[in-house]
């Protein structure tokens, strides 16, 4: 295994990872959450289980004194087993890491379960779990928990059944909280080892993320559709002030991805040249606008985008684009492998994996 300076793990054999995932002495956390968060990026179930039960059954040094061997059994082995248990429960909780065919890994999880449960009765919990990840949906990820709150009373809009409803009916307020049901429904389906995945391999069509894109990019066209759809100057910055309204409630309900596709519709080449219909949006709208947009384009700096970030307080849904960049930037930027004596190896580097984790 390589180590920094710091002590931080740069990559190692995948054996001597696994060992330093499991010591018996005191435990790198910070590298235990990497190794699982990132595990598919660099192997998989099947190869690092039979590791783990290897390690589970480490034998003492051969030169150690017999009269030794039951004082290391106790001191040492009994925490590596420990901490071995404690991994393979990580492997089985890992958001997308056990897949559907690693059901016959799972099998052997559970009667290695079974083996062991007579001296390690926590070993007992892997069977229920390996039952979970062998039927859970792939698309499952667990979210944080919010205390539950009651939803707030529809603003629903006031008209007769003698013409049809136009966005101009339509609360701000409600659109945006709509927009933001409906694009958090499909932030929530993002896996954490997808985002790295899709920094590596072609983008899939149907994956999460195109479908977060595709959402986004349907709002900006929506955002087009609705202002052209009016014929006159007025008209239209009626429809263009209502949007920058929904925008800044998008904004107000941490709502960043449909505040950023509105922006991007609004400020779309044929929206941007509408000249006269600008000129009509009243100024409040004019103000709220310049507020989005400046924030959108402060992103454009990873930094102002981190600090927006942790500003946040409450679930969010953030805009892809600066995570996918950021993305991109590390896979290009960082090698895979571990460069060791300064020649390429087949090791993996683990200095990659914590930048997008």
């Amino acid at each position: 295994i390589f180590t920094n300076s710091d002590g931080s793990v740069r990559g190692g054999t995948l054996e001597a990872l696994v060992e330093h995932l499991t010591p018996h002495d005191q435990q790198d956390f910070a590298f235990h959450h990497i190794f699982f968060l990132t595990l598919r990026s660099f192997t998989t179930v099947s190869e690092v289980f039979p590791l783990l039960v290897a390690r589970f059954n480490v034998a003492p040094p051969d030169d150690l004194d017999p009269i030794l061997q039951e004082d290391w059994a106790h001191k040492i082995r009994h925490l590596i087993r420990i901490r071995v248990i404690k991994a393979v429960i990580s492997l089985l909780q890992a958001d997308g890491v056990v897949r559907r065919e690693d059901s016959s890994t799972l099998n052997d999880i559970k009667a290695f379960a079974n083996e062991i449960s007579a001296l390690y009765p926590s070993a007992k919990r892997l069977v229920t779990l390996a039952d979970i990840a062998k039927h859970r949906d792939p698309s499952f990820i667990r979210t944080p928990g919010y205390e539950p709150v009651s939803p707030p009373p529809p603003r629903a809009p006031k008209m007769g059944s003698d013409r049809r409803l136009s966005l101009l009916d339509l609360d701000p307020l409600e659109v945006a909280r709509q927009l933001t049901l409906k694009e958090s429904a499909l932030f929530k389906k993002i896996a954490p080892g997808e985002c790295f995945a899709r920094a590596r391999e072609c983008p899939k069509p149907h994956d999460n993320f195109s479908t977060c894109i595709a959402l986004a990019n349907q709002t900006a066209y929506w955002v087009c559709d609705e202002i052209l759809h009016r014929q006159e100057p007025k008209g239209r910055a009626a429809v263009i002030g209502h949007l920058i309204n929904i925008a800044h409630h998008c904004r107000g309900l941490n709502n960043f991805s449909s505040m950023t596709a509105i922006v991007a519709g609004l400020n779309s080449t044929p929206i941007h040249r509408l000249k006269r219909s600008w000129s009509e949006v009243k100024p409040k709208a004019m103000a709220l606008f310049q507020e989005v947009e400046a924030m959108v384009r402060s992103w454009k700096n990873l930094t102002e985008f981190r600090k927006a970030m942790t500003d946040v307080t409450g679930p969010c849904v953030p805009f892809l684009g600066v995570y996918l960049t950021a993305l991109l930037f590390i896979q290009n930027g960082v090698k895979d492998t571990l460069d060791t004596e300064g020649r390429s190896s087949t090791l993996p580097s683990m200095r990659k994996r914590p930048r997008p984790s």
